[in-house]
């Protein structure tokens, strides 16, 4: 109906693995505009027990030009179980928002199609402030971005140590991840990670020149090489150059923007391993039902597959 108002005690804004999961405690709705999708090299806690969620992590070494750390690289996981969690119970009721805008005492949501759906609540919990209208007036700008190129290495070897990450010295391209490949004819992709301190300097200063001068000075740096091109006249291999290809580029705000409390809307910083502190880690019953079910698929699939397999052999 189109006056109709849809009646909260208590709504969430933002869709950051922080909101999804005081939102799986809670059992309160989840509202956004851009989700933030942790991505595959962002690590979980190490320490922190996550078995509640059928998450087992394991620890990893992670090979950097500076040392060797253990990382749990899990988180992009947990998320997407977040997510397919609340969705089950419901608490997702609208993931196509083109916009959200608080006014009138009223939260408005706006879809791609160009409807209106109007909410009201009485607590309003903000985690993620991006595409979000008619909040107070910020007390601290947070203009510092994070900005995450997809590349994928066509061609690439590393002729000396193997690495996983490097670091930089600059703010552009100031982390180089090596990643597994999507593609079994590639040996890497990767992702390289800069700092910009505007959306300005993202378009003025983190050029394809920029980065690709960094590059080849890190591929130089560490003895990173191409596929192989003929030999030297002293019998040596030649190498071409590194051959890598942009894929997509994600621009997000390294730290959201600072804001005090209103009568119903509060602002939240809470973070995994305090909410988990908060709420304790009691099991999701869905997940647990769901892996079960698909082992039992596998395990009938398999059943089905060595059925097949014996009758071919015996109508042979």
């Amino acid at each position: 109906m189109k006056g109709l108002i849809h009646k909260h005690k208590k709504i969430i804004i933002g869709a950051t693995l922080e909101s999804l999961l005081y939102a799986l405690y809670t059992k309160t709705p989840v509202f956004y505009v851009v989700p933030k999708v942790p991505t595959i090299f962002d690590s979980l806690t190490i320490g922190q027990d996550y078995r509640f969620i059928s998450i087992f992590p394991e620890l990893h070494e992670l090979e950097t030009n500076k040392e060797t750390i253990l990382t749990r690289p899990q988180k992009e996981m947990l998320w997407g179980r977040l997510v397919f969690v609340l969705s089950i119970r419901g608490l997702l009721p609208a993931t196509n928002l083109q916009s959200i805008r608080i006014e009138d005492g009223l939260v408005k949501l706006s879809t791609q199609n160009s409807r209106l759906i109007k909410l009201e609540a009485d607590e309003i919990l903000v985690f993620d402030d991006q595409g979000v209208e008619g909040l107070p007036h910020p007390i601290v700008v947070n203009d510092r971005y994070i900005v995450k190129d997809f590349v994928e290495f066509n061609k690439l070897k590393f002729m000396d140590k193997s690495y996983d990450l490097i670091y930089t010295d600059y703010d552009y391209v100031n982390q180089i991840w090596f990643l597994p490949p999507s593609n079994e004819k590639r040996l890497k992709d990767g992702c390289l990670v800069s700092y910009c301190h505007s959306l300005r300097d993202v378009q003025d200063g983190l050029t394809d020149y920029n980065i690709k001068f960094i590059l080849k000075e890190q591929f130089e740096k560490y003895n990173m090489k191409g596929c192989e091109n003929g030999f030297h006249k002293s019998g040596t291999q030649k190498y071409r150059p590194v051959a890598y290809s942009f894929v997509s580029r994600i621009v997000e705000k390294e730290k959201p923007n600072v804001f005090r409390d209103t009568d119903n809307i509060k602002f939240m910083s809470l973070t995994t391993d305090e909410i988990i502190g908060m709420f304790g880690r009691l099991p999701i019953l869905e997940y647990v039902l769901c892996d079960k079910l698909l082992k039992m698929s596998l395990q009938r699939r398999k059943s089905l597959t060595s059925r097949g397999l014996s009758r071919l052999q015996v109508n042979r």
